[in-house]
């Protein structure tokens, strides 16, 4: 089951985080500000929530490259965005506040922590030349009170 701790402090995200193999990665204790994780046959590393949590994004922003971004011709809030590795297709809305995907890791990250920014978000918000979802948010805002 996917809770708010195990979306953001996941064994693949140590893995990554300390370049091991995932399968290295024996346990994550998650405490105040760090993240102890518990390595086989090896000394455990202390991980800051907060290198997790720019992890969590980086990751999805990297991943996002490879994948094509087509706006719809009569829709301008409505994007397809296709990955060739996978073959699949998602749809992402544009709206002033957030961007909304019709795949499950946005809707995880919605239910979890009351915001979302998947891989397929990004694409689409690179495609529109925004780095971040906070970028395109505060310029919206911006052009809503112009």
């Amino acid at each position: 089951m996917t809770t708010a701790q195990n979306l953001i402090y996941s064994k693949s995200a140590a893995a990554r985080l300390l370049n091991l193999d995932y399968f290295l990665i024996k346990d994550l204790e998650v405490w105040n500000k760090v993240v102890l994780v518990k390595i086989h046959d090896r000394k455990a590393k202390f991980v800051s929530k907060k290198e997790f949590c720019q992890h969590f994004a980086n990751w999805r922003r990297s991943r996002s490259r490879t994948l094509e971004t087509t706006p719809h011709l009569y829709n301008k809030e409505s994007f397809t965005v296709y990955n060739p590795y996978k073959e699949t297709r998602y749809q992402v809305t544009v709206r002033p506040q957030e961007l909304i995907c019709d795949c499950d890791d946005w809707a995880n990250q919605k239910e979890l922590l009351g915001k979302a920014c998947c891989k397929h978000c990004y694409s689409v918000l690179n495609h529109l030349n925004y780095s971040s979802l906070k970028e395109y948010i505060e310029k919206s805002k911006e052009l809503v009170t112009a």
